[in-house]
């Protein structure tokens, strides 16, 4: 494997709205087709923070 895509949510409803917006886009369907030629989807996986110790995040640590 060479690239991972990350994607961070703040909700699992904010990812169901930013896929419900991601799936029917023409610029999306273009990326997944050009990967197809290129890349083997290897799957996704979702997870969880159920407790996070130490500093805060760093968006929160630069918000204004």
């Amino acid at each position: 494997m060479s690239h991972v895509i990350s994607v961070g949510y703040a909700s699992e409803a904010e990812m169901e709205a930013w896929a419900n917006t991601r799936t029917p886009s023409k610029d999306w369907a273009a990326y997944v087709e050009t990967s197809r030629q290129t890349a083997e989807y290897l799957g996704g996986s979702l997870g969880r923070n159920l407790k996070t110790w130490g500093p805060a995040p760093l968006k929160d640590l630069t918000a204004p």
